[in-house]
């Protein structure tokens, strides 16, 4: 039996992002990673946002905070590879503390304060392209600036907290926000006219407008996460976006 070791440094960024220490863009090891109670994941990309492996373990504030999981291979029935281990470093810089509830603090808004223009903007790993979108009060949307009745992008949108209901028509409430690309469907919710392979979801966390009024209703900044195709079973990460409010 063959027993291989590899050690390395890695950086994890509190935006859910991780890398090993290289030139931008050019890490071999990069992807992104969450945390659910004590048990965190980390999902390892290779070509654009490919999942190609999966760490996950168990951490705990003792013991300088080091890992023990195991980690598999595949995004679609992934088979066991072996075992990995992690260790804090600069812990007296940066420690590691108890996992709070997220729930304690979160910050809700309202699906009424999002209907209206938007500038959409979207960033493979080879292309960008950006658009101007409108939300609507029945939880529809469409771009708007295509010229004529030639073509143009259209979905569903809505605000969740913990999971994605697309088939409500309920106005919702919460921290994140989604936005499905569709490709057939009503009249009032299709794409047309334009090349689309495939369904896609814009899945991101929304930014307030800064107030001092604490009794205010909040607002939405902008609102920026990843793009997926196949979200429902085996999401395959295309893209980064961000959406602004279109004051024009």
């Amino acid at each position: 039996m063959v027993i291989l070791f590899e050690s390395f440094y890695v950086n994890l960024e509190s935006s859910g992002t991780f890398s090993s220490p290289s030139k931008p863009g050019l890490s071999k090891f990069r992807g992104k990673w969450s945390c659910k109670g004590n048990e965190i994941t980390l999902t390892r990309f290779k070509y654009g946002f490919s999942e190609i492996e999966s760490y996950i373990g168990i951490y705990s504030p003792l013991n300088n905070g080091t890992i023990y999981g195991i980690f598999t291979f595949g995004a679609i029935e992934p088979f066991y590879v072996g075992t990995f281990k992690m260790t804090h470093t600069m812990s007296s810089f940066n420690p590691i503390t108890k996992n709070i509830d997220i729930n304690e603090n979160k910050t809700i808004f309202k699906a009424k304060s999002f209907v209206g223009n938007w500038q959409l903007l979207f960033k493979g790993e080879t292309s960008f392209s950006t658009y101007n979108i409108r939300l609507y009060r029945n939880l529809t949307w469409e771009s708007t600036n295509y010229i004529g009745n030639q073509s143009k992008l259209a979905g569903y949108w809505n605000l969740y907290n913990e999971s994605v209901d697309t088939t409500t028509g309920i106005s919702g409430n919460g921290d994140k926000f989604w936005l499905w690309i569709r490709r057939f469907g009503y009249v009032s919710s299709n794409t047309y006219g334009t090349h689309l392979e495939q369904d896609r979801m814009y899945l991101g966390i929304i930014h307030p407008v800064p107030s001092t009024n604490k009794t205010a209703e909040l607002l939405p900044k902008k609102v920026n996460g990843d793009v997926s195709v196949g979200w429902s079973t085996e999401p395959e990460f295309i893209g980064r976006f961000t959406m602004k409010p279109d004051f024009n």
